[in-house]
């Protein structure tokens, strides 16, 4: 069930990170380590993972801040706090799982392959979404050739509001944001700008909070950040630039 896996590891503890990644490549998983938050994230941004294992306590931003400022790959939280506020901080974030040290080999392989299959079960949900998106832009581009095929609002010109509706709907995201972006990553962009929760944004947008997640992923590549709090800089940025 492990095999093949993209597992990253980020703890300060160097017995606990060497000792994961024996026990999970000898289950066949591709492990990445990481020794602090930081070394995550950057980690995060460069490659695909199925899994994150962290530690919540590390130097300089704790997993906590991981949990914050990724939501795009799950976590499973292995650490030495039991205190129920972490485990409670930690599983409102991207937390799958929370697990106190110190752990069996064969509980903790359990929950990594728990993790990991549900991660794959989001990604085939992703796919299929992301298929029926295609189709359903396909039918739409269908009736629009039909109108216009059938004469039907051909010589109608558009009046002033909804010139002005499409005009301000434009302008909501600054040109060199929005020509970066897919239509459907354009809306993902502008409902987190308003609400950046992904769920709130899944709800709103009636998909899945994964596919949500993998749009923000694509908006991290294609505007090159590498968290939610740049992403949120930059196109605050953006709109500065474009308004003045």
């Amino acid at each position: 069930m492990l095999k093949g896996a993209k597992i990253l590891v980020a703890d300060d503890e160097l017995h606990f990170r060497k000792a994961a990644a024996r026990l999970l490549e000898r289950e066949g998983c591709e492990v990445q380590l990481a020794a602090d938050a930081n070394e995550a994230l950057a980690q995060l941004s460069a490659h695909v993972f199925d899994l994150l294992i962290a530690d919540v306590h590390m130097p300089g931003n704790d997993g906590l801040t991981v949990l914050r400022e990724q939501q795009t790959v799950p976590v499973l939280v292995v650490t030495g706090d039991p205190s129920l506020q972490t485990a409670v901080e930690a599983l409102r974030g991207s937390a799958v799982d929370y697990l106190t040290k110190p752990l069996s080999p064969e509980r903790f392989l359990a929950r990594v392959a728990e993790g990991v299959a549900r991660a794959r079960a989001l990604r085939r949900l992703d796919d299929a979404e992301r298929r029926l998106e295609a189709q359903l832009e396909l039918v739409a581009g269908l009736r629009a050739s039909l109108f216009v095929a059938g004469g039907e609002r051909d010589d109608e010109e558009p009046d002033a509001a909804s010139a002005g509706a499409s005009s301000a709907s434009e302008d909501e995201l600054p040109a060199v944001v929005a020509d970066k972006l897919s239509p459907r990553e354009r809306e993902v962009l502008l409902a987190f700008r308003r609400m950046p929760r992904p769920a709130e944004v899944a709800s709103s947008l009636h998909i899945s909070p994964h596919t949500v997640k993998n749009h923000l992923k694509a908006i991290y590549r294609k505007l090159e950040v590498g968290s939610q709090a740049e992403l949120l800089a930059h196109l605050s940025e953006a709109e500065r630039a474009h308004s003045s």
